[in-house]
């Protein structure tokens, strides 16, 4: 993979340097986007490129600005997992080095002309498909982003990634989630990021402002407390207002 920015999305996590940069050894040197005041703490743990960016959002989305014309790829800073699930059932997993999964979510963008490439929110197999989902959500720990003006809302602090995933769907029509790349991450019980401010009343917050935002495009998650299920078109109901009202 040629011309794209690496960007590694970070939050009181210097202590994650080391693993992050075995990951993406032979890689474009990544760009590590992190919190106000954090960089020297950064660099003293080998990042050599640091910006202080502050909240998530500003961050990715000053990652897109960094990228330019070029691809912007982005990456949470707690991977520890890459692999293709294969086979009839898809049941087996094949590991993978990073920039073969980059080449994988770039072809995906040729093959569709999506500007938004993605994978699943979970590394279980079961959930593995094949093929590539066009109107699926794409989790925002490992994006592909093709130059676009459309930028994270700074309004969220939580579930970003739906409303950018929701943002590419009104405008594009479509996505690119690669369904049998799998990747995990530490999420929750990783100290630091998003963990660090997540609560259940900015998870109710942040699910009423999305709901608001993108009418009949999300629904509650019944298996999953404060977590929602993305639905693309969003139905049609009898009393729906006109579609040029709607958020979606």
């Amino acid at each position: 993979m040629a011309g794209y920015h690496l960007a590694i999305i970070s939050a009181g996590r210097p202590l994650n340097v080391p693993r992050m940069l075995a990951w993406t050894a032979g890689l474009e040197v990544p760009t590590w986007y992190v919190g106000d005041g954090e960089a020297p703490a950064y660099r003293a743990q080998g990042a050599t490129r640091v910006v202080e960016a502050g909240a998530l959002c500003p961050a990715r989305n000053a990652a897109l600005d960094a990228a330019g014309s070029g691809l912007c790829v982005q990456l949470d800073d707690d991977l520890r997992s890459l692999g293709w699930a294969g086979g009839r059932t898809r049941a087996t997993v094949t590991p993978l080095p990073l920039g073969r999964a980059l080449d994988l979510l770039q072809a995906a963008l040729r093959a569709t002309g999506a500007r938004l490439a993605g994978i699943a929110p979970t590394a279980n197999p079961f959930y593995a498909r094949p093929g590539i989902q066009s109107a699926a959500f794409c989790v925002g720990d490992l994006l592909a982003i093709r130059p676009t003006s459309l930028r994270f809302d700074p309004a969220i602090t939580l579930k970003e990634d739906y409303d950018y995933t929701l943002a590419h769907l009104a405008r594009y029509g479509q996505v690119a989630r690669v369904g049998q790349l799998l990747a995990g991450f530490e999420h929750r019980t990783n100290p630091g990021g998003a963990v660090a401010r997540r609560t259940d009343a900015l998870e109710q917050h942040a699910i009423g402002y999305l709901m608001a935002k993108w009418p009949g495009c999300l629904r509650p998650n019944p298996r999953r407390p404060n977590e929602v299920l993305l639905r693309w078109p969003a139905p049609v109901r009898a009393a729906a207002p006109p579609v040029a009202q709607r958020g979606c």
